[in-house]
């Protein structure tokens, strides 16, 4: 008997950040329980993404060239559902995989895009982290942190005990300019130096040797980790957490982080006003000598607790992975 075929078509890479990438990765491995379902990953535009998404999933990952090409690996490969994990997709791609009958999930549906073309849409950053579901032209939008994508075995690391001068600086899995990593490390570090604190510093794979080197040479006192396996230990004895407007938030909220978001791009600077509002974070506004002295007195003080923003301990209670696996396994089973 034949599996019932997913195309998992997802971007990510030294730009575009490794959280897409994480996602299809955690998702097939709740899926390999399901034997009678099977997994074929596409990749578009970054090279880098797609060797490491080869080199985790070793089979079924397929370097995709163009728009046509796109279409015609997905048509060959016959799938019952196709899902969508990218920053930007063509409505062209929907509308001919609409006409050839079928299915759509989507996540994180930047501009709108894929509202009247999607059976699924699930949005947890574009949107805020409060929980809605909502009505679509071909079936239902999820909104908000319960279908947040974490690692399958994140709730084994939330009883670590925490040390409250420890704070985890991770900006992803790339670079999304040159240089970006070194200028945002030095500008920290600058502000943060003056107090005693344990700081982890993340580097995802798409991040060069030559810029851990330089990290490294240039002796910050900083305890830095690359390509870590998982992320969650350190953010479970962590008191604070420095990092963009992508998922992190969430893992650091899950773990009880007091969050601070620098945007590193346009669209993370949206999901930080919804995160912000939310009482997630608190917004890095930027990276003057002043300003950040002024913003981590304000806000890292030990003593002064009253000038501390209230964070929201009670967004994030459950990883949503086994809630969106049941929503993609009933679209999957719907005649």
């Amino acid at each position: 008997m034949r599996k019932t075929r997913i195309v998992y078509r997802v971007d990510g890479g030294v730009k575009e950040g490794y959280g897409h990438i994480y996602r299809g990765i955690n998702l097939q491995k709740v899926f390999q329980k399901n034997r009678d379902v099977k997994i074929f990953f596409l990749v578009k535009k970054d090279l880098r993404g797609y060797q490491f998404l080869k080199k985790k999933i070793k089979k079924n990952v397929f370097f995709i060239k163009n728009i046509k090409n796109e279409f015609e690996i997905i048509t060959s490969l016959s799938p019952k559902l196709v899902i969508f994990d990218t920053l930007n997709t063509e409505k062209r791609l929907f509308k001919l995989l609409v006409k050839k009958k079928f299915r759509i999930a989507v996540f994180e549906d930047f501009g709108n895009k894929a509202k009247n073309f999607a059976n699924l849409i699930f949005n947890c950053n574009s949107e805020g982290p409060i929980k809605k579901i909502k009505k679509i032209k071909r079936g239902t939008k999820y909104l908000g942190a319960p279908y947040k994508i974490f690692g399958p075995k994140i709730e084994k690391y939330r009883n670590l005990k925490k040390n409250n001068q420890m704070l985890t600086i991770s900006f992803g899995g790339g670079e999304v300019h040159k240089g970006e990593i070194l200028n945002l490390i030095r500008k920290l570090h600058n502000s943060l130096k003056i107090y005693n604190l344990k700081i982890n510093l993340i580097l995802g794979p798409g991040v060069k040797n030559s810029t851990i080197k330089i990290l490294k040479k240039e002796n910050f006192n900083i305890k830095i980790y690359q390509d870590l396996k998982n992320i969650y230990s350190l953010l479970n004895k962590s008191k604070f957490l420095i990092t963009g407007g992508g998922g992190t938030v969430y893992e650091g909220a899950y773990f009880k982080c007091k969050i601070f978001c620098f945007a590193r791009n346009s669209h993370q600077k949206e999901n930080i006003k919804k995160f912000e509002k939310n009482k997630l974070c608190i917004e890095i506004k930027k990276l003057d000598k002043n300003y950040l002295f002024n913003f981590f007195r304000n806000n890292l003080s030990f003593k002064n607790k009253s000038r501390n923003k209230k964070f929201s301990s009670n967004i994030i209670k459950n990883n949503g992975l086994y809630l969106v696996k049941r929503i993609l396994l009933k679209q999957l089973n719907d005649n």
